[in-house]
């Protein structure tokens, strides 16, 4: 009786109820050239926020999974079957010594996003050190929650790409917002995760 949104199915957006919101496989380019910056992403949205996020990563062999009502993030190995608490860690103080990563644009999104996404990356070589693109929404966030990066930018991010990472990236105590400073929601037109 939950309604169902996916990337290759579609479906309904509402801002009232409840839908699951499905990426079978962010990072499709990724997967068809078989490297492991791909996941699989799964959210629970209700009246507009992300109330569960779960992420596999499945070449990582593990998931991530979080909750509105827990305080950590669980992440779930292959190696073992007890949940680890998991929380971001990177102490990096300056924006100079920052690497920051943004992302390229569905072919669909056409000349303008990529236009777009080119003058956030001239932005952050200006200011950060070695930007490049990542071209997975998922696993850019990722690379911040594990404290491996510090900011990810994605200027036109569709829901499907941050709802359930979003929710990750707060509950590991990690800053979302939108490109505007707002609040981060599931329905945000853009993200940038420190």
């Amino acid at each position: 009786q939950i309604g169902l949104y996916g990337e290759e199915s579609g479906g309904v957006l509402n801002k009232t109820g409840r839908f699951w919101v499905v990426d079978p496989v962010d990072g499709t380019n990724n997967y068809f050239a078989q490297n492991q910056e791909w996941g699989v992403s799964v959210a629970l949205v209700e009246d507009g926020e992300t109330i569960v996020g779960a992420v596999a990563f499945p070449c990582l062999d593990f998931i991530l999974l979080a909750t509105t009502n827990d305080l950590n993030v669980q992440l779930f190995s292959a190696k073992s079957l007890l949940a680890e608490t998991f929380r971001c860690t990177n102490n990096t103080r300056y924006l100079a010594d920052s690497s920051v990563l943004t992302d390229w644009g569905k072919p669909s999104a056409g000349a303008k996003y990529n236009k777009q996404a080119m003058t956030i990356l001239e932005k952050l070589a200006a200011h950060t050190r070695y930007p490049f693109f990542r071209i997975c929404c998922t696993f850019g966030m990722w690379e911040v929650v594990r404290g491996t990066r510090e900011g990810y930018v994605f200027a036109q991010p569709a829901i499907e790409d941050h709802a359930a990472m979003g929710l990750i990236a707060q509950k590991a105590c990690c800053r979302i917002t939108d490109l505007a400073g707002h609040p981060w929601t599931p329905f945000a037109k853009s993200v940038v995760v420190t």
